[in-house]
């Protein structure tokens, strides 16, 4: 069996501070940030800590709020229940926040959510504790080492350009919906996270003709 690794932000879900921003009227400003990180005018810790630091003296229990009431994309409860049954380990590596950890484990069935954490002061977020940065594949590398499995053991699913780093490392990278910058480095584009079920299936029984 295989783990399979997981994005979060739009590949489970939409993305989720920008619905954090809207709390606070700041979606603009957010998005700029967000914008300059793409044109790699800032570095992806930075931009990070900036956005953070705008969603400042919000209370945690209104970011808990809204990650309990985001909904997921279609089509991934049903996908991920059943790639559980089939035996795999399921694995959420975001450069997000682990105000999901909760929801993911109950709902997906998710084995390992390696995530960021707000710092949360007076009930208030105030800051980011940064666990996972744009070099995921150093978490994905602890995991492994964790699970003691082999890359050729590892699918990931992703969507984005601070997914590359997990893309390269995996036996199999799938990309869902993904980002032109990202093409070069996925085996599969997708643009129903159902289709992973078939392709998961197609990689297993090639894997068991190999070893008979």
């Amino acid at each position: 069996m295989s783990l399979i690794v997981f994005d979060l932000d739009g590949v489970l879900l939409d993305e989720y501070l920008p619905e954090l921003a809207k709390l606070v009227n700041k979606e603009n400003e957010v998005n700029e940030i967000t914008q300059q990180g793409i044109r790699q005018e800032i570095d992806w810790k930075e931009g990070l800590r900036n956005r953070i630091d705008l969603l400042k003296g919000l209370h945690i229990e209104d970011a808990k709020k809204i990650a309990e009431g985001m909904e997921y994309h279609d089509g991934v409860v049903e996908t991920l229940r059943q790639l559980k049954k089939f035996g795999h380990t399921l694995a959420v590596i975001s450069g997000g926040f682990d105000v999901f950890e909760e929801r993911l484990s109950r709902d997906l069935e998710i084995d390992f959510i390696m995530a960021n954490k707000f710092i949360v002061e007076h009930g208030q977020i105030n800051g980011v504790k940064i666990i996972v940065d744009e070099h995921k594949e150093k978490n994905l590398r602890k995991l492994q080492d964790i699970l003691k499995l082999d890359i050729e053991d590892v699918i990931v699913v992703g969507d984005g350009t601070n997914d590359i780093g997990i893309l390269k490392c995996a036996d199999y990278a799938i990309g869902l919906n993904p980002k032109d910058e990202i093409k070069p480095f996925i085996n599969q584009e997708i643009r129903d996270i159902r289709e992973i079920v078939t392709i998961i299936k197609n990689i297993e029984s090639k894997k068991d003709k190999l070893f008979k």
